[in-house]
């Protein structure tokens, strides 16, 4: 030892040290670390703690702050963290992998700052996560494989965390213990834990951008979710006990993806009351799920899709929905009526698509007669029941269906029809001006009229005997129909 490193160790002065980190493999280098490098507390660099003949931190006792990543792994002997009890701090990662006999993170107490990630990882005897109780910041977090762990404990001081995981703890009872957590800015992601009956502790939760609670087979509710306001995404994936989604009540919006699927019990999807909004709506493989009630209040979907849910019959629930971009339905077995789709505004369909539900033999409703006969419409229609079975036994209903139960909302009468002269357009409502636009198959348009009467004659003598389209527009809302020149 230098002399001025004996001075130092001495007056029990600290400094900065190892600015390229160390490396330690052995319980010889640990035990001897205060003597290599006296007054050494700071370390400005990396600390790598690997190796499977330590079995013990106690020469670490002075390190009280580290700079770069802390990596404790493959120390196979090493029983708890104690040793480190000074330390109040690590720059980057924390990351604790694959150490077999650890039984608990004890040492660690002081510690209240992780620059970047928590990573516990593969401890296959770690029960007891109290030693990190204490943190006051931490990026992220990730609990993951951890066979032996029963509870989380608390982490009650933590207000904001980007990334939280914590997936695959086989006897993982419980999570609590996030109570003063409000925001989690990129992802909660709770998934696969086999034993999992209870969520509880995130009561001042409001927002995440991206949660995902998936494989948790014994997970009976997911009411801890109560206080949340906004969230990006939502994925509630292959829990088998769910019957309900309840928790979500406050809930009016979710910007991407909302996937409800492999939920083996799911019954209802109670629970989201205040939902008006979501960009892509996805509930497949839900094999007892019966009717979509819950989502009562949803008015807008981009993408949506209903898939191999056995025992849906119908889409009660979805009476107020008006705007849907891309609209998909398939192999509902037993779904026989989609008529909660009628109100929806064709303007906003861009592809209907609808097959393999083997019990749905109607189709012919106001908003898919409207958009059949729109100009430009992608559709596929097929290996339904029949009278659904194509599109063209769907056009066939559509055509018989009387004129007033023809029209998306019974403002328009168009009648005769078909016609070899004139049809009349009319109706009771009261409006400022309209303008109707005929168009042929190929979407070609023939006829164009302003009209600000409530009952108007148009001649279609001069038109090819032939099939065409009558859109509607006043104020703001379209209507189209089909009318046939004979």
């Amino acid at each position: 030892m230098s002399l001025t490193g004996i001075l130092l160790a001495l007056n029990g002065i600290t400094q900065s040290c190892l600015p390229l980190g160390i490396v330690l493999s052995r319980q010889t280098q640990v035990d001897s670390f205060p003597v290599a490098y006296p007054g050494c507390t700071d370390i400005e660099g990396n600390v790598d703690i690997e190796g499977p003949n330590i079995t013990n931190l106690n020469g670490l006792s002075g390190i009280t702050t580290i700079g770069g990543y802390l990596y404790i792994q493959y120390c196979s002997q090493l029983p708890n963290l104690t040793g480190l009890n000074n330390l109040t701090s690590v720059g980057d990662y924390f990351r604790i992998f694959d150490n077999y006999n650890l039984t608990s993170l004890n040492g660690l107490e002081k510690l209240y700052f992780i620059g970047n990630y928590l990573s516990i990882v593969r401890n296959t005897l770690l029960f007891d996560l109290s030693g990190v109780n204490n943190l006051l910041f931490v990026g992220s977090i990730s609990f993951h494989e951890n066979s032996a762990l029963t509870n989380l404990g608390s982490f009650n001081r933590l207000t904001k965390i980007q990334y939280l995981f914590i997936e695959n703890n086989p006897n993982l009872t419980k999570i609590s213990g996030f109570e003063k957590l409000d925001s989690v800015t990129e992802a909660l992601w709770i998934e696969q834990n086999d034993n999992l009956i209870q969520l509880s502790g995130f009561d001042s939760l409001i927002y995440v951008n991206d949660l995902d609670i998936g494989g948790d087979s014994l997970l009976t509710n997911l009411d801890v979710f109560e206080n949340l306001r906004s969230i990006g995404e939502l994925g509630v994936r292959g829990n088998s006990m769910l019957t309900d989604l309840s928790g979500f009540y406050k809930i009016d919006s979710i910007k991407g993806s909302f996937y409800i699927s492999g939920n083996e019990n799911l019954i209802q999807l109670t629970g989201f009351d205040n939902l008006i909004y979501i960009n892509t709506l996805n509930i497949q493989n839900n094999p007892v799920l019966k009717n979509l009630g819950g989502l009562n209040s949803l008015t807008s979907i981009g993408w949506f899709l209903v898939a191999d849910n056995d025992e849906l019959a119908n889409l009660t629930g979805l009476e107020k929905l008006v705007s849907v971009s891309k609209l998909e339905i398939f192999r509902n077995k037993k779904l026989s009526d989609v008529k909660s789709l009628e109100n929806i505004n064709i303007e906003s369909l861009l592809n209907l698509d609808i097959e393999q539900n083997v019990n749905l033999s109607n189709c012919a409703i106001k908003s898919i007669c409207a958009y059949i006969v729109a100009p430009g419409a992608s559709i596929q229609i097929h290996d339904n029941s029949k009278g659904c079975n194509r599109q063209t036994e769907v056009d066939s209903m559509c055509r018989h269906l009387s004129v007033e139960n023809f029209a998306l909302n019974d403002r328009w009468l168009i009648y005769p029809n078909p016609s070899s002269k004139t049809i009349t357009i009319e109706t009771e409502n009261k409006f400022i001006e309209c303008t109707f636009i005929i168009y042929d198959l190929q979407g070609i348009e023939v006829i164009r009229q302003n009209f600000t009467e409530p009952k108007t004659l148009i001649d279609i003598e001069r038109l090819p005997l032939g099939i065409y389209f009558i859109r509607i527009s006043n104020q703001g809302a379209v209507d189209y129909y089909k009318i046939i020149r004979n």
